[in-house]
């Protein structure tokens, strides 16, 4: 309805029809610029939630400190690039594949190099991925009595290693509770391998580690001097 209808049609009725339209059409474009500008801050709002949240789940990851030691150690640069890619979600099915560049395979590359030297520098120096009564707790037995023994190269690396396994046992304990999965990030599947790696080669039947016995003849000498020379240039312990 416009003013020329309004003109030709005087009628006070008419008139109340223009006025109720015309009214009717300022609110309607008031609702829509406010609706408009609530969906604004809704979506905006949302955004920021969940960077948070992608951020705190980085920050929490309890490996994160120690891959940022690890790059330390090799005087790799630890930027975005690095930090996005081993923090990519993994496909929550195996079905799928995951693609990768070949810069990004480097990187991962470099990662996990820079892990097993990590270990080994542990190893030489006497650290540990975590505190030492977190093997008792989540195996059972301290190292000391498990081996027998509290100081020594074996000890070292028994220290080591365990205390990287405890670490990882706990995050995929806490991992499949909330998401009925143990690997999140490619990060995880790096840290998977590392472990597979070093318990292949120094603790190849300890999977059910209250068990084992002699764990020195569990050692497979072809791994151990593989896995050495590689990534440990003294090969005594």
């Amino acid at each position: 309805m416009n003013k020329k209808f309004l003109t030709n049609n005087k009628s006070p009725k008419m008139f109340l029809l223009y006025y109720i339209t015309t009214l009717g059409s300022l609110f309607s474009e008031h609702s829509y610029k406010r609706d408009m500008k609530f969906s604004i801050i809704i979506i905006f709002t949302s955004l920021v939630l969940f960077v948070n949240k992608i951020q705190a789940q980085k920050e929490e990851h309890p490996f994160l400190n120690d891959i940022k030691e690890a790059y330390k150690l090799q005087n790799l640069k630890y930027d975005k690039k690095v930090e996005n890619l081993l923090f990519r979600k993994l496909p929550e099915s195996p079905n799928i594949p995951i693609k990768i560049s070949d810069e990004e395979k480097q990187i991962l590359k470099n990662t996990m190099d820079a892990l097993f030297r990590q270990f080994f520098v542990k190893v030489k120096t006497g650290g540990s991925y975590c505190s030492i009564n977190e093997i008792k707790k989540q195996f059972g037995q301290s190292p000391e009595e498990r081996i027998g023994i509290s100081s020594g190269g074996y000890y070292r690396l028994f220290v080591a290693y365990w205390t990287f396994k405890s670490k990882l046992s706990a995050y995929h304990e806490s991992n499949f509770s909330k998401y009925r999965r143990f690997n999140i990030y490619y990060l995880d599947e790096l840290l998977n391998m590392v472990d597979t790696t070093l318990a292949g080669a120094f603790f190849s039947n300890s999977w059910a580690f209250p068990n084992f016995r002699n764990t020195t003849s569990s050692w497979n000498s072809a791994n151990v001097k593989s896995i050495c020379s590689r990534y440990y240039n003294k090969r005594t312990l």
